[in-house]
């Protein structure tokens, strides 16, 4: 929310490059699950067509990350965007995230 617009386009950069990671991160988080012990196979049956499928890939993936980062590449190409919302919208996502990530945890705890 700086007033100085080449930080604002620097920062802008930064997060569309962590938006990226993120999602890359996400993939092998998946990766990791399936290719793991039955309870991490269960926790990833969640994701991918379980209970938190909806919530996850739309609110989390859709909302709290790929639309926050297509409105910062608008915003990088000149088009007048609040910056308020990508803002929201990544800090959402972020929150249903972990809301999720210790849900499914819950749900999957393992028991010897």
């Amino acid at each position: 929310m700086s007033k100085d617009k080449m930080e604002r386009h620097l920062i802008s950069k930064i997060d569309v490059l962590l938006i990226g990671i993120e999602l890359f991160l996400i993939i092998h988080l998946f990766m990791g699950f399936l290719a793991g012990p039955e309870v991490q196979i269960e926790a990833a049956s969640l994701f991918l067509g379980g209970r938190f499928t909806l919530i996850f890939w739309v609110v989390v993936v859709g909302l709290g990350m790929i639309l926050p980062g297509v409105l910062e590449i608008l915003e990088l190409r000149g088009k007048k965007i609040p910056i308020y919302i990508p803002a929201l919208l990544i800090l959402i996502g972020g929150l249903i995230f972990r809301y999720v990530i210790v849900e499914v945890g819950q749900l999957t705890g393992y028991i010897h």
